[in-house]
């Protein structure tokens, strides 16, 4: 069964096909991709099935879908990108520019980070 982790706000959930076309706008604009060296733009079409399929392996990155509670519409991004050798991960995200600025990516990362510790053991 897919992890599903929630906040008071928020859902983070795997992301599914029907998500490709919102992947493919909010994280083709501009403003994301200049401060994710690998995001592309403009962002190609079928770029984002092949992502999602990438996330959706598990492995080395968990990746989780950004949703508010009170609708069902992307938002964002993010993720844990393991390192299984050493037992770490860093923490990768994005947002869409329509939803910056308001704290939802800091309630995300305060409910993955618990989540690697606690769930997969991870020790930094």
């Amino acid at each position: 069964m897919p992890t599903i982790l929630e906040t008071e706000r928020l859902i983070l959930r795997p992301f599914e096909p029907k998500d490709a076309k919102t992947v493919q706008i909010l994280a083709g604009d501009w403003e994301i991709a200049d401060k994710i060296p690998p995001i592309p733009h403009p962002y190609p079409d079928g770029a984002a099935e092949s992502w999602i399929e990438y996330l959706n392996k598990n492995d080395p990155e968990i990746g989780f879908a950004i949703t508010r509670k009170t609708g069902t519409r992307l938002m964002g991004s993010i993720s844990l990108i393991l390192s299984k050798e050493h037992q770490k991960a860093e923490v990768g995200y994005w947002l869409g520019t329509p939803y910056w600025g308001n704290g939802y990516m800091t309630e995300a990362c305060k409910r993955i980070i618990p989540y690697g510790f606690e769930e997969l053991n991870l020790n930094k």
